[in-house]
C-alpha cells in the first residue's frame, strides 16, 4: 500500500464520492477557458527569435534600430466575457431549475495611450462596453499598465499588468472600486511609426464585492472579465 493510497482512504472513505471544494471548479474553469493562450503566445516567440536572428556582424545596427521613446495613441474594439459561470433558471423537463453557465460576451471599446522604450511598454486604456445581447453588467475602466517585450522581431509578443478603477453598471445598480489588470498582447509591424495593429488579451480583476451588479439573480462576488481584441495606434 503506497503513501498517497493511505492518504486519499483518509480523505475519501470508499463509497463516499471526492470531495470538491467550490473556489476549485472556479479555478479549473479560469484555467481552462484560458488555456489556449500561453500555447499560442509561446509560438508566437518562438517565431519572433527566429525572423530576429542578426546577421554576423550587424549586431550593433540591430540595437541602434531598436525603437525606443515612442508615442502612439489609437482605439480598439474587444469582445468581452466573464471568466467565472453566471447563476440562471433555465426551463427543463416543465419545471424551473438552477443552473450556471457562462453569459454572452458582450462588446467593448477602447481609448489607448501607449510608450514604447526598447523592451518596455508603459500604457493607460480606458474602456466602456459589454454592449449586444448579454447579461454582463455594462463596464467602465480606467488603468495604467506596464508590459515586457518577449521578442525583437517585427512580431513582439509582450506580456505585463496594471492598476485602476472599474465602474459596473446594472441598471441603477453601480459598482465602483480599484481593480487589477493582467494584459498580454502581440505587437505587429514593431518598427512601423504609424498604424500599427495589436491583438491584445486584458484580464481585469475586480479587488471589490461585485455580487450587487446584476438585477435578476445575484452575480458572483468575484467577477474577472477577458477582453480579447484589437486596437490600432498611430
Amino acid at each position: 500500500m503506497t503513501l498517497r493510497t493511505v492518504f486519499s482512504s483518509r480523505l475519501c472513505p470508499p463509497g463516499r464520492e471526492p470531495r470538491v471544494f467550490p473556489g476549485m471548479r472556479t479555478l479549473r474553469s479560469m484555467l481552462a477557458r484560458l488555456k489556449p493562450f500561453p500555447m499560442a503566445l509561446a509560438m508566437l516567440i518562438a517565431a519572433s527569435e527566429t525572423r530576429a536572428e542578426p546577421a554576423p556582424g550587424a549586431a550593433s545596427e540591430s540595437s541602434d534600430a531598436e525603437p525606443s521613446g515612442r508615442f502612439y495613441a489609437g482605439g480598439g474594439i474587444h469582445l468581452s466575457e466573464s471568466l467565472v459561470p453566471y447563476p440562471r433558471y433555465r426551463f427543463t423537463s416543465g419545471q424551473f431549475e438552477l443552473s450556471r453557465s457562462y453569459p454572452s460576451p458582450g462588446i467593448s471599446l477602447s481609448l489607448d495611450l501607449e510608450v514604447q522604450v526598447k523592451r518596455s511598454l508603459i500604457g493607460g486604456s480606458f474602456h466602456m462596453g459589454n454592449w449586444g445581447r448579454t447579461e454582463l453588467p455594462g463596464l467602465i475602466s480606467l488603468h495604467a499598465w506596464l508590459a515586457y517585450l518577449l521578442g525583437s522581431g517585427e512580431i513582439a509578443p509582450y506580456v505585463g499588468g496594471g492598476f485602476g478603477a472599474l465602474l459596473l453598471v446594472d441598471g441603477e445598480d453601480l459598482r465602483l472600486g480599484p481593480a487589477a489588470n493582467v494584459t498580454v498582447g502581440v505587437m505587429f509591424f514593431r518598427s512601423r511609426r504609424y498604424l500599427r495593429p495589436e491583438l491584445t488579451l486584458q484580464i481585469l480583476l475586480p479587488l471589490f464585492d461585485t455580487s450587487g451588479s446584476m438585477t435578476s439573480l445575484r452575480a458572483p462576488a468575484f467577477l474577472p472579465m477577458a477582453l480579447l481584441g484589437i486596437r490600432l495606434l498611430i
